[in-house]
């Protein structure tokens, strides 16, 4: 069940009425103490006030939190973020509030739950696992392509309701053998007010070449993107720029891209946004991206 959230200072203006003048002086010496944020500190395990969180509602017999407050903090002082890749075990914790982001959960005693084995959180955002199904298609992919396939063994959490990517191709014409693979994330969980997810969700492309001349296709170069670093990249100097949202004819307009070459095959990592959370997110999922050459 879950608790209510504490209120503020209510019935003030009651008490105040009973008080003497001495009383008056005191009530508002503490009064403003309370606003200034002074006094006794919040019990551990408290709600925050109604400002920073709402109760959980039950929808068909399970309980979630209301649209725009996304993290759900249960009675083990533990909170879940969206896009979390686990969930509370049943019967070992209650809900008790939602909150807008994990830090307001946190300041509130539920600091989040740590990710799962093999899963990682970068700015907010939780990367997790791919199936061994999914590694297994890429080594098809590979000998079909006749070059290096790019292989995440991370992929960003997708939306509730919306199924895990199940192959690196998942139609024909994003693999054409000798020329090009492009694998699309059309939707991942964000935190409260990202930068970069205009549709309340982020986006990521993965598109891979072969090196020889793979970069001068038309669409893979952006013109006049923007250098923002030159980081490494498995051993290999990478390039990571920022492609301007007018940029006509590249697959990357709007985005914030990762290039670089590896064992024959030039590998483009994009998300849509520029910002420095997405700067971080690239840089990891690259760490944990593995260039599988073909057998034949």
């Amino acid at each position: 069940m879950a608790r209510r959230v504490r209120p503020g200072l209510v019935g003030g203006s009651r008490a105040l009425a009973v008080l003497g003048a001495a009383g008056l002086v005191a009530a508002l010496v503490l009064v403003g103490r309370s606003l200034d944020g002074g006094g006794a500190p919040e019990r551990r395990g408290q709600p925050a006030p109604a400002a920073a969180a709402r109760p959980p509602v039950q929808v068909g017999g399970e309980v979630e939190c209301p649209a725009g407050w996304p993290v759900l903090a249960t009675s083990d002082h533990r909170s879940w973020p969206a896009g979390h890749p686990a969930q509370p075990a049943a019967g070992n914790a209650t809900a008790v509030a939602c909150y807008r982001t994990a830090a307001q959960a946190a300041a509130a005693g539920y600091p989040p739950a740590p990710p799962p084995p093999g899963a990682v959180e970068v700015a907010g955002v939780y990367l997790a696992p791919t199936s061994q199904a999914f590694r297994a298609s890429c080594r098809r992919v590979a000998d079909r392509l006749g070059f290096g396939a790019p292989c995440p063994w991370l992929l960003p959490t997708p939306p509730p309701g919306v199924p895990w990517p199940r192959r690196l191709c998942e139609e024909p014409r994003a693999c054409q053998r000798g020329r090009m693979l492009r694998f699309v994330q059309e939707a991942f969980v964000v935190p409260f007010g990202y930068v970069g997810a205009p549709a309340g969700h982020g986006a990521l492309m993965i598109v891979a070449t072969p090196a020889d001349g793979g970069d001068a296709r038309p669409g893979l170069r952006c013109p006049d993107e923007r250098r923002v670093a030159t980081p490494a990249v498995h051993g290999a100097w990478a390039v990571l720029a920022a492609c301007p949202e007018d940029a006509q004819g590249s697959l990357f307009a709007g985005s914030l891209l990762l290039r670089w070459s590896q064992r024959g095959t030039l590998v483009v990592v994009s998300m849509l946004g520029h910002s420095e959370a997405n700067q971080r997110l690239l840089l990891a999922l690259a760490d944990h991206l593995r260039v599988i050459p073909p057998r034949t």
